[in-house]
């Protein structure tokens, strides 16, 4: 018959084991669906008329709610760009995947050939910016001699 000590010993050595497998597989499917792994945001800029820039933000792989922006850049020549318009649609989105676009129609016969770029994000239903949802094309474009106020 073996010692009292050596039957607990073993018992206890069984028990924390069994834990440590439990506890893998109730922790593995958790992590597995975390928000951030797999994710993609992809934005886009493109001339659809004199002054008239669309802008489109492609996502997915974020889950819940969303709420997508995209924002139309004037290039300054300086290291901050400024962002002269943005737009959400109205209500969260599943951040599952999705598009949102919007076409921003600035006023036409500025007096200097602008450059434009863009900018897409998603925010969380507490207004802040998803980690790792902002994307910009990396490029900009002319679009005319456009000036302002932004129109739409």
């Amino acid at each position: 018959m073996e010692p009292k000590k050596t039957r607990l010993a073993r018992r206890f050595v069984g028990a924390a084991v069994g834990a440590v497998l439990l506890a893998g597989l109730v922790a593995g499917p958790v992590a597995a669906a975390k928000p951030g792994g797999g994710t993609s945001s992809h934005t886009t800029i493109s001339l659809a008329a004199t002054c008239q820039f669309t802008v489109t933000l492609t996502f997915s792989g974020f889950g819940g709610k969303v709420l997508p922006e995209v924002g139309l850049v004037y290039r300054t020549g300086t290291p901050l760009d400024e962002g002269i318009a943005y737009s959400s649609p109205a209500a969260a989105v599943s951040g599952r995947s999705g598009t949102w676009s919007h076409t921003f129609v600035l006023t036409d016969g500025g007096t200097s050939q602008g450059q434009y770029t863009a900018v897409g994000r998603l925010y969380n239903s507490q207004g802040r910016e998803i980690t790792g949802s902002k994307s910009t094309p990396g490029f900009y474009i002319s679009g005319g001699t456009c000036g302002r106020p932004v129109i739409s």
